[in-house]
């Protein structure tokens, strides 16, 4: 799954930097243009370094460092073992955070969505500075069923993939990731990052400007493609926001589509903070706990109870969200379906 995520991230540069209109040729011929696209490229590289904040050494370095810190004892088992979309996606928010040093990187964020939900406000306050709308990628985990994706979520896959601030999805069948980066019919268009190469040593322009690589590795000419019914459903969508009118049009475009019955959203989008309504959903629990304690609670009480419940059920209408979550113990990694373990454990079920 890390490098499918690093060719999601790549997507977002090249759109950041070149826009989604560049092609390979056209960068090669312009000096300019070619030494930003060496130094894209050379932040993935192979090697423990400052320098390459998305290369597959670093990423797992800090995914060792952040299993230390909760004190997980299987911290060094990390090469070789799974991670899901989400572990993936917070790697690179936290390795981007951590790269303070990258000119390169000063004027990008990512975002990553908590429980299939854009929290709006936390958005616009990450990408704020200076009254300014810093431009963001945006990675939403979401799972789309049990075992396998659930056949009503295909067609708004679809409608993800045709949007033009779409980068992609990172997914792909169980045990064996892929990027996705559109469609044809029913089959799903993808890249697979996994094939051996000969290693490339890559110098950024901060190393030496004269040095050349070989970039022949770093892309490719055919593309493969299975059926969406044999999607693994816990996957990653990519979006990227240049300034904040996109962002507010795709919010708009969002809560338009999701006011139709015939629309089932993957993930929705709150015009609250996470914050807020964490605080919200803490004074709704402890109303609910008093409730059943004492029968007779006053009707002021039961009124504001009332009101707490209905603020929920209007969220969750308004993005056409069910509000089943899988349990604890299936975000713990025990739970079962049909006899199958949920590959994929700290996702949220859409069913």
């Amino acid at each position: 799954m890390l490098r499918s995520a690093q060719m999601l991230i790549a997507q977002g540069l090249i759109y950041h930097f070149f826009g989604p209109e560049w092609s390979l040729n056209k960068s090669l011929q312009d000096e300019q243009s070619l030494h930003l696209y060496k130094n894209i490229i050379s932040l993935f590289n192979d090697r423990s370094s400052l320098k390459c904040p998305f290369g597959l050494h670093t990423l797992l370095e800090l995914a060792d460092k952040a299993d230390s810190r909760i004190g997980n004892n299987k911290s060094n088992s990390r090469v070789g073992t799974w991670f899901g979309p989400t572990s993936v996606c917070t790697l690179m928010k936290e390795s981007l955070n951590e790269s303070v040093n990258i000119k390169l990187l000063d004027n990008i964020k990512i975002y990553v969505a908590q429980d299939c939900t854009i929290f709006k406000p936390d958005l616009l306050n990450m990408c704020t500075r200076d009254g300014s709308f810093v431009p963001c990628i945006v990675l939403i985990p979401a799972r789309l069923g049990g075992n396998s994706v659930n056949e009503i979520y295909i067609d708004t896959l679809k409608m993800h993939l045709e949007m033009k601030n779409c980068l992609g999805i990172i997914g792909g069948k169980p045990k064996h990731s892929l990027y996705f980066f559109g469609y044809q019919a029913d089959k799903i268009l993808f890249l697979d990052p996994h094939l051996c190469q000969p290693s490339v040593n890559i110098y950024s322009s901060e190393d030496d400007d004269s040095k050349n690589f070989d970039n022949k590795s770093y892309h490719c000419s055919n593309a493969g493609y299975i059926s969406f019914n044999k999607l693994d459903p816990s996957i990653a969508i990519g979006f990227y926001f240049k300034n904040r009118d996109e962002l507010n049009e795709f919010c708009e475009f969002m809560k338009k589509n999701s006011q139709s019955e015939y629309f089932h959203s993957i993930f929705g989008v709150s015009e609250e903070s996470f914050e807020k309504l964490q605080l919200n959903y803490e004074m709704f629990s402890l109303d609910e706990r008093s409730y059943e304690e004492n029968s007779l609670k006053s009707p002021v009480r039961r009124k504001k109870s009332k009101e707490k419940k209905g603020y929920f059920d209007k969220m969750l209408n308004n993005n056409n969200l069910n509000k089943a979550k899988v349990s604890t113990s299936a975000r713990s990694g025990s739970s079962k379906t049909n006899g199958k373990k949920i590959s994929d454990s700290d996702d949220f079920v859409l069913v």
